[in-house]
């Protein structure tokens, strides 16, 4: 028998179970996000966009994982496990089960990645106290700036060092060119005898969840060449969320582009109208003012929150003005009203494209058909093309699918070669 010392055991692993919350976390966020991206916007975003935070996001939930291994395979008590659910109902809401594979798939993915890898724990200079503080800032100091970015969340970090309002931020995320819309780059002055058109719009417009040719303002240029017109260019300039009121504000940007007409599908997001109106009216500069800020929230416990109880969390900072019907359609009406008394001073061409979804306000149908008939502007009819929820991505009863759009673009392209601004420019 040797007399030789043993080997002294590794050290316990600190923080085991703050750790292993940490993993549940990062596992439901991380499969949101991959699910989300990868799955359903994988057209919207160029990859290296997204390659870099994903490898990040797995990174820490392999790295929470490890922390918290010492606790998530020690054998529990049955009085452990009730209070291991009983705090994941409460934090996920009745709706819970729907975020089970995602921790589950965490959990069997950084199982097999440690196994392959023959990684059993950090070596301790990268778990240490400190350690495990600064890899936790670096984090938070990456993703969560980044996703404000890329969903426009609006959360603390977006604000920083911002010149223009927020919301007038076009998404520089998107697979959209150096003028922030999604298409060809336009040259700067039209050549004779073309006509340019400007889509402006939101998701629908954008094209979510397709690539851009698939998008309705593509499909319409398509439509349009097929037909013999050459010289017609349609410009996407639709972007996810958009409001009116984040319309006419760009309505400079616009006619810096030298449109000769401009189609407009709005209705949709009016209950953003006042929000918009005094996110613009009163925005302040660059600096951050925490006063100010609607969502002081990481963006990961919004999107967390979408399936629980969480979603609460907006009305604990700021007066809804999203909940103010009578503010919010009066302020569309102001919008629109304006819009197109400038363009009609400005010789521009417009045309309203109903909003294609299912659901929506008759107040705001009421206030686009009677604007509509004072400009003398004509409404494009696209609900009619939809009867149930079937032909929408998703079933959401917002964003059609791709026999929806080419449906849609028959009719807009049939409505811009009868428009008397059809003929070419001089």
């Amino acid at each position: 028998m040797s007399n030789s010392p043993a080997s002294p055991s590794p050290p316990a692993l600190p923080w085991a179970r703050t750790n292993a919350f940490l993993f549940v976390i990062d596992s439901i966020t991380t499969g949101v996000w991959l699910l989300w991206v990868f799955g359903v916007e994988r057209e919207m975003f160029p990859r290296s966009v997204v390659a870099i935070p994903a490898v990040l996001l797995v990174l820490r939930m392999l790295y929470t994982y490890l922390g918290g291994r010492s606790w998530l395979e020690a054998p529990k008590s049955r009085s452990t496990w009730v209070k291991v659910s009983l705090a994941y109902v409460l934090l996920l809401g009745v709706v819970f089960i729907p975020t089970l594979p995602l921790v589950t798939g965490g959990y069997v993915f950084a199982r097999a990645v440690c196994h392959l890898t023959r990684l059993t724990r950090l070596p301790d200079r990268l778990w240490s106290k400190r350690a495990q503080i600064a890899f936790g800032a670096l984090y938070v100091l990456s993703i969560w700036p980044f996703a404000n970015h890329v969903y426009m969340l609006h959360g603390v970090f977006f604000y920083l060092g911002k010149v223009h309002p927020p919301v007038m931020q076009e998404n520089a995320f998107y697979g959209v060119n150096s003028g922030r819309y999604r298409d060809t780059l336009l040259p700067d002055e039209a050549r004779p005898g073309s006509r340019r058109v400007l889509v402006a719009g939101d998701s629908v417009t954008f094209g979510f969840p397709f690539e851009p040719a698939g998008a309705y303002p593509q499909l319409v240029e398509s439509i349009l060449r097929d037909r013999g017109d050459q010289m017609t260019r349609v410009v996407n300039m639709g972007m996810p969320s958009q409001s009116l009121v984040q319309i006419a504000a760009k309505m400079d940007r616009y006619l810096a582009l030298s449109p000769d007409t401009l189609l407009l599908m709005v209705g949709k997001h009016y209950e953003k109208s006042e929000l918009h109106h005094r996110a613009i009216e009163g925005f302040e500069g660059p600096w951050l003012r925490l006063e100010r800020e609607r969502s002081p929230l990481p963006p990961f416990l919004p999107e967390l929150a979408f399936f629980g109880f969480l979603t609460s969390y907006r009305g604990l900072y700021a007066e809804d003005l999203t909940l103010d019907e009578t503010a919010n359609v009066a302020r569309y009406r102001e919008a629109l009203d304006g819009l197109l008394a400038r363009a009609g001073r400005e010789g521009l061409e417009v045309m309203l494209l109903e909003y294609p979804g299912l659901y929506y306000s008759e107040s705001i149908d009421a206030v686009n058909a009677e604007l509509a008939a004072r400009h003398g502007v004509p409404i494009v009819p696209l609900r009619h093309l939809f009867s149930d929820e079937s032909e929408y991505v998703f079933g959401d009863a917002i964003h059609p699918k791709r026999e929806g759009m080419e449906r849609m673009a028959v009719l807009i392209a049939d409505a811009l070669q009868s428009a008397p601004a059809a003929a070419a420019r001089d």
